[in-house]
C-alpha cells in the first residue's frame, strides 16, 4: 500500500537519481494542459522524514521527457519545447538554458558533467539529430554551450548514453543504434518498434532495450554480430529503461557476474545476468508501466525498519511509471533485490487518500476536495464525483415501494466538483438523483 506520496499530477516520463534526491517529470494528459513540471523529492522520503517541491520551466510548457543529475545540486531537464535547462535544485531556480530548436526526447552527462564538473551533455531530438552540448562552470554558475548537431536519423532519438571510450550512444526509432566520437556510424542491433534505452557495458559493448520488449548486446567498434540476450524471455511491452549494477563481490572478495536490469511498459522489473543465457528473474512492480530506472549507489536503510542499514547494500534501483507511481527497490551486496518494492504516490493519489481515510478532518477533506478541483486531469474529476456519490448515498435510501411513482432530483455533483463535497440543497431522502448514480468516468 503507498504511504508516501510525491507533489506531481503527470504521468511520468523521465527519471534522475542523486545521491540524496531524485527527480522526476512527465506529460499532463488533460485536455488543453500542456505545462508540466519538474519534481525534487529527497531519498529520506522513503522514511516519511521530508517532502518534494516542483520546479516550474515556464515558457510554451510541455511534457518533460529526460532529466541528469550533473553532481548533487545540478539538475539538467530537456522538454517538448525544445530547450535545455539547468537547475539549482536547493535554491530552486533555473540557472541556465539553451534552445536546441526541437523537441528534447533524451539526455545522457559524460564523466565531468555527471561529477558537477565542467564536461559535455548529449541530447537526442525528435528531428534525429543528436545535439553535444559543453557545460562550464563560470564564477561558481553553470554555463550551456555551445552545441555541436548531428544529424543521423529520420527517426526520433529516443535513448542515448555515455560510453568511457569517449563515445555517445544514440538510439532511433528506425531501430539503429548510432556511435558518435570524432565520427558517426550506425550499428543495427536488430529488434523491432525502435531503440528505446540503452546502457553502456563499460567494456566495449552496449545493451540495447528495444520496442518488441527485446534486450540485445552489441559491440559499439569493430563489426562483431549483435546478440539476442532476452531471447523467449524479455518483456511483454517496449523496454523503457535500462541499468548497469556496480561491480559486486562475494565474502571473499571474487567479483561477482555483472548483472543488468530492465523496466518496461509491461510493468516488469527484470534482473540479467550480463553473460550467459541464464533466465531473468523477474519481479511485477505494482506501479503500471514502467517509463525510466535510475540506480542510486551507497548504502540504503532496510524497508520498515528506518535507520537500520543493510549490510554491504549496493544501492536503491528507483523506478518511474506512466501511473504517475515511483517505485524504490533496495539491493544487496550480491545485487539481488532486498524486501519488497516501496511505491510513491503522486499528489492525486495523497488527495484521494485524505478523502477516503475515516480519521481525517472534515477541513482537511474540504481542502483535499478544493484541490482537486484546480487539478484539471480527468482523475481528479472521477474523485470528485466518486465524493459526490459517497456523500449522498445516505440520502438515497428509497422510503417507498419499488413500484410507486418516484420523482427525480439532481444531486448536484457538478457542483460539489467545482464548489463543495455536498449534495445539493433539494435532494432529499427518498429520491434517486442521476447524479449520483454513476461516476463521471
Amino acid at each position: 500500500m503507498t504511504a508516501q506520496f510525491g507533489p506531481w499530477v503527470e504521468r511520468l516520463e523521465a527519471i534522475a537519481v542523486g545521491r540524496e534526491r531524485i527527480a522526476v517529470a512527465g506529460r499532463r494528459d488533460a485536455a488543453g494542459t500542456t505545462a508540466s513540471r519538474v519534481h525534487v523529492v529527497p531519498t529520506a522520503i522513503l522514511d516519511g522524514k521530508a517532502a518534494g517541491w516542483s520546479l516550474d520551466p515556464g515558457g510554451a510548457g510541455g511534457a518533460i521527457c529526460a532529466l541528469g543529475f550533473a553532481g548533487d545540486e545540478l539538475l539538467i531537464s530537456g522538454g517538448e519545447d525544445g530547450r535545455l535547462i539547468a537547475w539549482d535544485i536547493t535554491g530552486r531556480r533555473r540557472v541556465a538554458e539553451l534552445a536546441l530548436g526541437a523537441p528534447v526526447r533524451a539526455l545522457a552527462l559524460d564523466e565531468g558533467a555527471a561529477r558537477g564538473d565542467a564536461g559535455a551533455i548529449a541530447a537526442g531530438t525528435a528531428d534525429g539529430a543528436l545535439h553535444v552540448v559543453a557545460l562550464a562552470i563560470r564564477d561558481a554558475a553553470p554555463v550551456l554551450g555551445p552545441a555541436v548537431r548531428r544529424a543521423l536519423s529520420d527517426g526520433a532519438i529516443g535513448a542515448v548514453a555515455w560510453d568511457p571510450a569517449g563515445l555517445w550512444l544514440a538510439g532511433a526509432a528506425d531501430g539503429q543504434l548510432w556511435v558518435v566520437g570524432e565520427g558517426q556510424r550506425a550499428v543495427s542491433p536488430g529488434g523491432d518498434g525502435g531503440i528505446r534505452a540503452v546502457v553502456s557495458l563499460g567494456d566495449g559493448r552496449a545493451a540495447i532495450g528495444c520496442g518488441d520488449g527485446s534486450l540485445r548486446l552489441c559491440f559499439v567498434v569493430g563489426d562483431v554480430e549483435a546478440t539476442d540476450r532476452s531471447g523467449d524471455h524479455g518483456h511483454q511491452a517496449a523496454v523503457r529503461g535500462l541499468a548497469l549494477a556496480p561491480v559486486s563481490v562475494d565474502d571473499a572478495g571474487r567479483e561477482q557476474p555483472r548483472r543488468l536490469f530492465s523496466v518496461g511498459e509491461d510493468g516488469a522489473l527484470k534482473l540479467w545476468l550480463v553473460d550467459g543465457n541464464r533466465r531473468p528473474r523477474t519481479i511485477e512492480l505494482g506501479i503500471g508501466p514502467a517509463s525510466a530506472v535510475g540506480f542510486a549507489p551507497g548504502p540504503v536503510t532496510r524497508p520498515g525498519a528506518p535507520g537500520t542499514v543493510i549490510d554491504r547494500a549496493l544501492g536503491r534501483l528507483w523506478i518511474a511509471s506512466t501511473r504517475r507511481q515511483v517505485a524504490a527497490l533496495a539491493l544487496g551486496g550480491d545485487a539481488e533485490p532486498v524486501g519488497e518494492p516501496i511505491a510513491i504516490g503522486s499528489a492525486l493519489d495523497a488527495l484521494e487518500a485524505q478523502l477516503r481515510d475515516p480519521r481525517a478532518a472534515v477541513k482537511v477533506k474540504l481542502e483535499a476536495v478544493a484541490a482537486l478541483a484546480g487539478i484539471a486531469e480527468d482523475e481528479a474529476r472521477a474523485l470528485l464525483a466518486a465524493r459526490a456519490v459517497r456523500r449522498c448515498a445516505p440520502r438515497l435510501a428509497p422510503s417507498r415501494p419499488s413500484c410507486a411513482p418516484r420523482r427525480s432530483s439532481r444531486c448536484a455533483s457538478s457542483r460539489a466538483i467545482s464548489r463543495s463535497p455536498r449534495c445539493a440543497p433539494g435532494s432529499r431522502p427518498g429520491t434517486r438523483t442521476s447524479g449520483c448514480a454513476r461516476s463521471s468516468r
